[in-house]
């Protein structure tokens, strides 16, 4: 009977640990960003650019070029979450001009930022620039 118990305990344990590791594993993680910079590139030929260099264990930089923030735009928001391996990068600019689709308006400007604390690995990222250009692709964060 107490070995009976003993069993019924351990296997209710163990589907207890197995479902909680599987609920973290999809679980929404927010990444801190700080020092952003916007470097505006004027009007240079566009190319999309994204890159992560290691600055420590810790702080990771992250380069994203985009062509849809207009001329003395600043950041307002950079939101970063990874759920499983996706990277979800959004980035806005203020005050976004959505009247103005000229082409005057716009420059190639590139957003450099820090990453804190995100774990290496390979990662399907999504880019996302002022609700209109978006990137996906696949990056080895390495180092």
């Amino acid at each position: 009977m107490i070995n009976k118990k003993i069993c019924l305990i351990l296997i209710f344990g163990i589907l207890f640990l197995v479902s909680s590791c599987s609920k973290k594993e999809d679980e929404k993680v927010n990444i801190k960003v700080t020092d952003i910079e916007l470097k505006d590139m004027g009007r240079i030929p566009y190319e999309f650019i994204f890159d992560i260099k290691s600055i420590n264990d810790s702080i990771k930089q992250c380069t994203i070029r985009t062509r849809v923030i207009h001329k003395n735009d600043t950041i307002q928001s950079i939101e970063v979450f990874v759920q499983k391996n996706n990277l979800n990068i959004d980035v806005i600019s203020s005050p976004f001009d959505f009247d103005c689709s000229d082409d005057s308006c716009f420059t190639v400007h590139d957003v450099n930022f820090n990453l804190i604390n995100i774990d290496k690995g390979f990662y399907n990222v999504c880019t996302r620039v002022n609700y209109s250009e978006t990137n996906v692709f696949y990056y080895n964060i390495n180092r």
